[in-house]
């Protein structure tokens, strides 16, 4: 048994070598730690999945053409592998990868529940109220982002949920949220989410 750990380890070891990760070893001794033998083998595919998305990512910062396809591809995998492994260190280490995976996946799945609000801005005035600065194409202060998240989420909430269904609705409120703590919400408009 312990031959097979020891070999285990060499393996995981040599595979994460390859990514020129300075801190390999504490990874992969955390991946065996927390999540046993079989899967920190399995972790090898989804760090190399991850480091191509953020390749990927650097290439698309550079590039001209902003095609997202590939990306979002890259992504889907990457997600999937992270989630399906269920190694808490995984996803502590690619948090980053995974939150804009997330956000990106999300506003392509939500392309069409925005159109929808977009068209219910124009038809209905109540509507247009809440909706006024959803889609908004100018660019906004941190402050005015925080304020229109928080002063406006249980009207968006309740177009979201009528015209485009719960699904939906949860996709955006995990959104709105990470939006409002990645824009450090609290500190600029001095307010709580909830």
């Amino acid at each position: 048994m312990k031959s097979i750990i020891i070999l285990s380890v060499f393996l995981v070891c040599s595979a994460l070598a390859a990514s020129s990760d300075k801190d390999t070893e504490s990874k992969v001794a955390r991946y065996l730690k927390s999540c046993g033998v079989i899967t920190s083998l399995k972790t090898t595919k989804c760090v190399k999945r991850s480091d191509e998305v953020d390749k990927e990512l650097k290439a698309l910062v550079k590039s001209k053409d902003k095609d997202l396809s590939k990306v979002k591809a890259s992504c889907k995998d990457t997600m999937e592998c992270i989630k399906e492994l269920k190694c808490k260190p995984l996803e502590e280490d690619h948090k980053e990868t995974l939150d804009f995976c997330g956000r990106a996946l999300f506003q392509d799945e939500f392309k069409d529940c925005s159109k929808k609000l977009q068209a219910l801005k124009k038809s209905d005035k109540d509507a247009a109220k809440c909706l006024e600065d959803f889609k908004s194409e100018t660019k906004k202060s941190t402050k005015d982002t925080c304020t229109f998240l928080k002063g406006s989420k249980d009207c968006i909430k309740a177009h979201i949920k009528k015209e485009c269904g719960d699904d939906k609705l949860q996709g955006w409120q995990k959104f709105a949220q990470d939006s409002f703590k990645e824009n450090e919400c609290e500190k600029a408009i001095g307010a709580k989410w909830n």
